[in-house]
């Protein structure tokens, strides 16, 4: 290292020749596909899921949603994104992963399992292509503040068609049942219809039963759904509207909260 001086500013020259970094273990996860046949979802949503969680084995490091869907060779499905989640530093976590993984099997007839020992997998590599999506989609949302038999009769009693995949998150617990046909860019007219068909029966099922609750998700509503005072109160309405006026006078991002 030299150093060097002018006018009183005093410049250090030098290089590295080493550096340390501290490293981390990557935590351990169990990630993966779990299916069960639609026809089972209350015995295994009810029966199962429900006192698992009730019992506290789902705690802490356990992530998941299922989704409803007709799977190719599979037919109409229940599959759980089921994830679990560990600290670097305890295998221990990984075992109980594993038993609950276990215990999950148990709760009815597993059509696939590719839940399996990872360091890190994208979410969307679970899907293995299956649920891709495609450039026509058609959605809406419902949340509702439980699972209840009649609410699962809906779901059960009205299967996606096939080529269509469709369950997604209010201050109170409750659940979101998205509803989403999804088709290819060269599907059929008829095939977008049944997925159209399908989405409008079971939605109008789930809310003509009175299974909904007021409020919903906005991200996952169709725009004639979305009522902005419903969601946000008059008074976060009000705010939300002046800061778009003040950050986004030309509507730039038209198709963002449009009604603002």
């Amino acid at each position: 290292m030299w150093k060097s001086a002018s006018a009183g500013l005093e410049i250090i020259w030098g290089f590295v020749s080493s550096d340390f970094l501290k490293v981390y273990q990557r935590p351990k996860h169990l990630i993966g596909l779990l299916v069960f046949p639609l026809a089972e979802a209350k015995k295994v949503l009810l029966e199962g899921v429900q006192r698992l969680d009730k019992e506290g084995k789902m705690a802490g490091n356990f992530k998941g949603e299922f989704l409803v869907g007709n799977m190719p060779g599979l037919g109409p499905t229940l599959t759980f994104l089921w994830s679990w989640i560990c600290d670097a530093g305890h295998d221990e976590e990984l075992e109980q992963g594993r038993r609950l993984l276990g215990e999950f099997q148990l709760l009815g007839t597993v059509l696939l399992n590719t839940v399996s020992e990872t360091s890190a997998v994208p979410i969307y590599e679970l899907l293995g292509g299956t649920y891709t999506g495609g450039n026509f989609d058609h959605f809406y949302s419902a949340a509702v503040s439980e699972l209840s038999s009649d609410l699962l009769d809906v779901l059960i009693n009205n299967p996606p068609p096939a080529k269509m995949g469709a369950v997604f998150h209010i201050r109170q617990p409750h659940y979101i049942v998205g509803l989403t046909s999804a088709a290819a860019a060269d599907s059929s007219l008829e095939e977008r219809e049944a997925g159209i068909r399908w989405a409008d029966v079971v939605f109008s099922g789930l809310t003509n039963a009175g299974f909904g609750i007021k409020e919903g998700y906005w991200s996952f509503s169709r725009p004639e759904h979305a009522g902005v005072v419903s969601y946000f109160g008059e008074h976060k309405t009000k705010r939300l509207r002046a800061l778009k006026e003040k950050y986004n006078p030309h509507n730039a991002l038209q198709k963002a909260y449009p009604v603002l």
